[in-house]
């Protein structure tokens, strides 16, 4: 099987290149390496040159807030890149599997946890709606034009290597200051999934999704508080800095999430990391970076 990682720079992207490697042929490209100005025909050359079984695209923003500062610049990155490769596979690749990694930010805040493939889709930031769109085009490829697509909602996927959210911010102020100040109150849920885990979900999904244009969630099946994640963290780190919440709610932050993987496990998928042995894993990466 060769596969093609569009974005093999990012953090998934990175994991997902070695992980993948174990299976067959990885052929790597990261978007920034093509012309700005003319994309759409390096992609349509790429594709009929590789001919990949699959591409999984792990390329994007993934920055909220920097979605409400630059929505324009968020919307080319996470949707208009997405129809330009799905263009390309439908006129060059057409056999080529596309695997779209979205987010669990399609749902904004969620009425009832866990949440399933089925809620109500409600984006609370641009970045959501983005994703949202590009799910959509995913859907017109896959019922109009025959292209095999499947999207994947991922959850908080963190591990080594991620250098941005929560964990990230955490360790930052845990080096460079006695407080650790984070924002909201600690009460708020997320489900982990540890990078490892997401390589996984995403192998059982090429060997078993239908990709016919569905969704799919990526994720633990497990909620934890943010203050709990952060106190696991701090202890790991050492030291006796303890976490302050300012109750300051980000814009485009839900306060719950917790993902039904009913779907995910059908297709043979079994989370291997605990949460405890992922932030140790977490916090030896980050006491490295000294």
């Amino acid at each position: 099987m060769k596969t093609l990682i569009v974005g093999a720079r990012g953090f998934i992207g990175s994991h997902l290149k070695d992980f993948m490697a174990n299976f067959g042929d990885v052929v790597t490209v990261s978007l920034s390496s093509l012309k700005s100005g003319d994309r759409k025909t390096e992609l349509t050359q790429l594709f009929a040159r590789i001919q990949p079984d699959v591409c999984v695209n792990c390329s994007g923003a993934a920055h909220v807030p920097s979605s409400f500062s630059n929505p324009l610049h968020d919307f080319e990155m996470n949707t208009a890149s997405v129809y330009e490769m799905l263009a390309a596979i439908r006129e060059k690749s057409p056999a080529t599997r596309f695997v779209h990694l979205s987010s669990a930010a399609v749902y904004g805040s969620p009425v009832t946890l866990p949440i399933g493939e089925g809620a109500m889709l409600r984006p609370v930031s641009p970045y959501g709606y983005h994703k949202l769109a590009a799910e959509h085009f995913c859907q017109e490829f896959s019922n109009i034009y025959g292209v095999r697509t499947v999207s994947l909602r991922i959850f908080s996927a963190y591990g080594p290597g991620l250098r941005k959210q929560l964990l990230w911010d955490t360790y930052c102020k845990w080096r460079n200051s006695t407080e650790v100040k984070l924002f909201g109150t600690g009460n708020e849920t997320r489900d982990f999934i540890f990078i490892d885990d997401v390589c996984e979900a995403i192998r059982v999904v090429v060997k078993r999704a239908e990709f016919c244009g569905e969704s799919i969630n990526i994720a633990s099946g497990t909620a934890i508080s943010i203050r709990e994640i952060v106190t696991l963290l701090l202890k790991e780190l050492g030291g006796t800095h303890q976490a302050n919440f300012l109750g300051q709610k980000r814009e485009g932050d839900p306060d719950s999430w917790c993902a039904d993987i009913a779907a995910l496990k059908a297709l043979g998928f079994e989370n291997g990391t605990s949460i405890i042995d992922g932030i140790k894993a977490t916090a030896q990466w980050l006491k490295e970076q000294e």
